[in-house]
This record gives C-alpha cells, structure tokens and sequence, in this order.
C-alpha cells in the first residue's frame, strides 16, 4: 500500500520572506510513504529550522494523496494533519500593579468613588494576548462596599503595555470598620503567557469615615440623698451606637436644675462639674464607661429635687439624642420626720413585782 504526502505551509512557511520573516520548516515535496505487509504506522519527519524570533506559535499542513489498494475516509480525495510549531522563546507576563494609593476612603451613602487598577504585559505581543480579572471579597463584600467587576483584556498585538480596570466603591453611613477586596489575574488564553506570581492580586482598602453616635443610656437615675454629712457617688452610663477603633472623648460637665425643685450647688446638693474640657473618655473597642458624680446629704426635710448631666464637644463619634440627662435626688428626710415618737412613761400606783 502506498500513499503521497507533501507539505503546505500555513502561519509557518517554508520559504523565508526577506530579512524579517525567515522560514520556520523546510518544506517536503510530494513523496511516497509506502506501508508493507503488516505495517499498520509510519512516520513522515519533517524538519525545523530554529529562530530567535519573539513569535506566536505557527502550522502547517501535511497532505496525504492518491492512496493505492487502499482509500481515506468517505472515499475522500485528500486528508490533512495540521503540525503546529510552539516557540520556545520567553514567554509573556502579565502583572496587575499595586496600587500607588492602596486606600479609599468611602464616602457618604449614596455617593460612589472609582478606582482604577493598571494591568501590565512585560513587554510589547507579536501576537493578540489576552487575561482574565474579577474582583475577590476580603473583608469587603461585592454588591455592598463595591460593585463586582469581572471581565477580559486584550493586549494587541503590537499595541500597549498597559490596560485599565476601574471599579466603583460604594458610600455608606454605616460604622463598620475598614474593609478590603482585591482584584485577581486568571486564566492567560494564549500559548507562552503566564501570570506573575508575585502580581496575581492587587489590594484595596476601603477607609471607614463614620463615626459612632454617642449617648446617654436609656435609664433613670434616682438617688436618696442621705443624712447630712454624707456623701454618694452616682454613675451615669454614657455608650457608643458601635465600637470605634480609636479612643472617643466627650466634655462632661454638670448644670442645676430648673424650676421650684432645682437641685443647686448653692444649696450644696450636689459637687458641680462645672470646668470646660473635662472629659470622659470611652477606650477604643469598648461599647461605654460610666461617669461619676457626687450628691451631697442633708436633713432637711423638702421635695424631691433635679439637676442636669450634660454632653458635649465628642472627638472620634457624634452625638445622638438628648445632650442632657437628668438626675434626681431622691428626698429621704420627711420619711424621717413623720416616724411615731414612742415614749415610756412610769405609773406610780404600779405594784412592783
């Protein structure tokens, strides 16, 4: 049995055309394969010739014709292998650049801010290239702090170095810490491009701008005054809406009470913070502290009286709600005063035991 075969070129060619396109194979004119009894294979060499070139891979044809005591498939004419020729030169890296300002800080609810990430191939392609990128949550999440980009870059052949992704960050008015994602190189599609391992990622981190609000806790304070002399601490529990990584400060200072049953420091109800700047602080990662002041007791017999617990001038949160709180002090003397007299009196016409 015997059968012709032949090159054809096709990307790769056999004869070079000037100085910049030199051949890649040498070529094979038609010639006869012959199979003897038993053979079932054969095999038809041919040869390359070896370059430098920065090139994209390269096929030829071989041709099979004009088969005897034998036929091809469907009685077909000629049959075709396609040899592709892969170089073996450097390949192609693609890298996505850390970003030179790795933050970003979020912004309002409603408002957005775009980031770019640059993507970088190390030098110009002989050949179309293309990548793969999406963005990946860290602690960030797609949909909420950002909007999910995922796509392909097509690096032309003899075009840029660099190409572009812009994604949007989302503003909120929520305190939720700093929050990160980055974006990911995948899947290189043309042979001899790689992805950089050390560039496969690019980080952001978006920037918590909101502050917590700080308040007065929800609970009455109501306090006995005690007896003259004596004097007792009450606390004031002032809280966070959420925990802030950095210490919170806010001015906290006393004022009297309004109206016929005011609480005064003229009447030495209670010790007056009464100086600017005094300040309590709530420590980073913690919800609250308690703030201390002083009543003072009496004996006198009067009204239940009320004074004040004022907020003011926070540094790292807002305030929420009322900036005052009163504090009432508790009368404890007409309890006191209204307590039955027992007395013992003696009988003389008692017989004595």
């Amino acid at each position: 049995i015997t059968v012709a075969y032949k090159t054809i070129d096709g990307t790769a060619i056999s004869t070079a055309v000037g100085t910049t396109n030199p051949a890649d194979f040498i070529a094979v004119p038609t010639t006869t394969l012959t199979f003897a009894p038993g053979d079932l294979t054969k095999d038809i060499a041919v040869e390359l010739i070896a370059d430098t070139l920065d090139e994209p891979a390269e096929t030829f044809t071989v041709e099979l014709s004009g088969a005897t005591n034998s036929s091809f498939d469907a009685s077909a004419a000629t049959i075709t292998a396609l040899g592709t020729i892969t170089p073996d030169e450097q390949g192609y890296v693609f890298s996505v650049l850390p970003l030179a300002v790795p933050t970003v800080t979020e912004g309002a609810l409603g408002t957005t801010k775009t980031v770019t990430f640059t993507v970088t191939l190390d030098r110009i392609p002989t050949e179309d290239l293309t990548v793969n990128y999406s963005t990946v949550d860290g602690t960030a999440s797609a949909g909420t702090d950002y909007v999910n980009k995922v796509g392909t870059l097509t690096f032309k052949a003899g075009g840029t170095l660099t190409q572009t992704v812009d994604v949007v960050v989302n503003g909120d008015d929520i305190v939720n810490g700093n929050r990160d994602f980055t974006l990911e190189l995948n899947n290189p599609t043309a042979i001899r491009s790689t992805i950089d391992p050390a560039k496969k990622t690019s980080l952001l981190t978006i920037i918590d701008d909101d502050l917590p609000k700080i308040s007065f806790d929800t609970n009455d304070i109501k306090r006995f005054e005690g007896p003259s002399g004596q004097v007792t601490q009450v606390g004031v529990v002032v809280q966070l809406s959420a925990i802030s990584d950095k210490d919170v400060t806010v001015e906290f200072t006393t004022l009297d009470g309004i109206g016929p049953n005011a609480a005064t420091v003229i009447d030495n109800d209670y010790v007056p913070r009464t100086l600017a700047g005094q300040k309590i602080t709530i420590a980073k990662g913690q919800l609250s502290t308690t703030a201390f002041f002083t009543i003072n007791g009496d004996d006198k017999i009067e009204a239940d009286e009320t004074f004040l617990v004022k907020l003011s001038n926070p540094i790292g949160a807002v305030l929420s709600g009322p900036d005052t709180k009163s504090v009432v002090i508790l009368d404890d003397d007409q309890a006191i005063a209204n307590r039955p007299n027992v007395s013992i009196t003696a009988n003389p016409d008692a017989t004595q035991p």
